[in-house]
């Protein structure tokens, strides 16, 4: 069974993580799926991708922890690699490794709901691909993500520099769609 969708809209590459029953928790077979689907794109024509989530509950609740993941397959410039820009587009939560997914990302839009949280720290794990938060915004921030493990809601992420954007609850991907689409796209 896919654990991920892939469509175009015009130019644009939508690679989205399909288990909404399970928050769109990344999976073995996930990860792989991902890992595949953006090697895909980078051979495509597609001049940019959308990474998402199905739904508006979460972009993902980070690893499935019953079937965890080789997650660093589904990490932009760590499983795969491109030239091409890459945009997150969030609705909901964004937990754990789904949080390096998208900050991995380009740019990054997100809905008016979105929250974005680092647990692992609660159980002592602050290392992995999550050390370059601070590369991307200021480092005091990233840690106060990290080590307190606080939840960011949409406005706040916007406002450090998470995401360029905040849009209305369920636009994202709509509006990662537009800023590469010229009217030949079908959204």
């Amino acid at each position: 069974m896919a654990r991920v969708k892939v469509w175009d809209e015009g130019p644009v590459r939508v690679v989205a993580l399909d288990r909404p029953e399970k928050g769109n928790a990344i999976d073995r077979a996930s990860a792989e799926e991902v890992q595949a689907a953006m090697r895909d794109f980078d051979r495509s024509d597609s001049r940019v991708a959308v990474l998402t989530g199905t739904g508006t509950k979460a972009f993902s609740v980070g690893a499935d922890v019953g079937d965890p993941p080789e997650l660093w397959r589904a990490v932009p410039n760590v499983g795969w690699r491109t030239d091409k820009p890459l945009v997150a587009a969030v609705e909901g939560w964004c937990v754990g490794g789904a949080l390096v997914l998208a900050m991995m990302a380009d740019l990054a839009v997100c809905g008016a709901g979105a929250r974005f949280h680092y647990p692992e720290a609660k159980i002592g794990l602050t290392g992995g691909m999550i050390a370059a938060l601070p590369s991307r915004v200021p480092h005091k921030i990233a840690m106060e993500l990290m080590l307190l493990c606080r939840t960011f809601e949409a406005e706040r992420a916007a406002a450090v520099g998470l995401v360029n954007e905040v849009v209305p609850e369920g636009r994202a991907l709509e509006r990662a769609v537009e800023w590469f689409c010229q009217r030949s796209c079908q959204t």
